[in-house]
């Protein structure tokens, strides 16, 4: 079994809503830089993902503990949406994520 390297960066994006001193909610966004591991998709993968809807761009594999059901990555500088989450084991979350074009 092959080691992984948690050599990526990636940045977890945490959505909340705040009122301010008028009582207009406005959106807040804390980010948490954490280690992952990028996986591309395989073939497979891929194109059961298109027949399901799905157009995953990345896999990322992290530390569950980091995870707080964001629903919002960056990597490279780029927003991504994640699009299934699945517990590989008690150490290893997968992200599937897939290009975030509009807001």
């Amino acid at each position: 079994m092959k080691m992984l390297d948690w050599a990526d960066d990636l940045i977890l994006v945490k959505q909340t809503h705040k009122t301010d001193d008028y009582g207009n909610r406005k959106a807040a966004e804390t980010l948490s830089t954490i280690q992952a591991n990028k996986k591309d998709m395989m073939r497979n993968e891929f194109y059961q993902a298109a027949q399901a809807g799905i157009r995953p761009a990345f896999l990322f594999i992290i530390h569950p503990f980091e995870y707080d059901d964001e629903t919002i990555v960056i990597y490279e500088g780029k927003r991504y949406t994640v699009v299934r989450q699945f517990q590989r084991s008690d150490d290893e979350l997968e992200l599937y994520v897939e290009r975030k074009v509009v807001n």
